[in-house]
């Protein structure tokens, strides 16, 4: 459309210069359509040095999205690295949180054990003291003979009934 007018522009001006020429030389529609055909073909060349402005601005155009494409495949590959990462750090939390109640029951079961072993120790040695009976029959014999000169023990000897 733009060609369409602007030719006819130029026929326009064309023919008004061909006009004033009549009054001043000899111009036949000959040499005026001479003009026009130079005048068409200029314009013809401006409009194919456009077209190929146009091409190497669409082949910009295609080199951008390119690149724009490499940049979202980048970006996908760095989301699904850090997504690993994320995932590797939440396994890692999991086997500390297990080794941590791994060892916190550990803790506990040697505890108890530990605990259970000791009191057997304090019974057997109880048991072991009160089976040395020669120890206990020389203890009181001379907590007796305290008892004949002290009237404390004694009644405190009386109050346990060994006296």
């Amino acid at each position: 459309m733009r060609c369409s007018v602007f030719i006819h522009i130029v026929a326009v001006v064309a023919l008004w210069q061909s006009a004033l020429g009549f009054a001043q030389e000899n111009v036949t529609l000959e040499k005026v359509y001479r003009e026009l055909k130079v005048a068409e073909a200029r314009n013809e060349e401006r409009f194919i040095g456009l077209d190929k402005r146009f091409e190497q601005i669409d082949k910009r155009f295609e080199q951008i999205d390119k690149r724009f494409e490499q940049i979202d495949k980048r970006l996908d590959q760095v989301d699904k690295r850090i997504s690993d990462l994320t995932q590797f750090l939440w396994i890692l939390s999991g086997i500390f949180t297990a080794m941590m109640v791994a060892m916190m029951g550990l803790l506990f079961w040697d505890r108890s054990t530990i605990v259970e072993k000791s009191v057997q120790e304090s019974v057997n040695r109880v048991k072991d003291g009160m089976a040395d009976k020669d120890t206990n029959e020389r203890i009181l014999a001379v907590l007796r003979e305290l008892a004949k000169t002290d009237s404390a023990v004694a009644d405190v000897l009386r109050k346990a009934n060994v006296l």
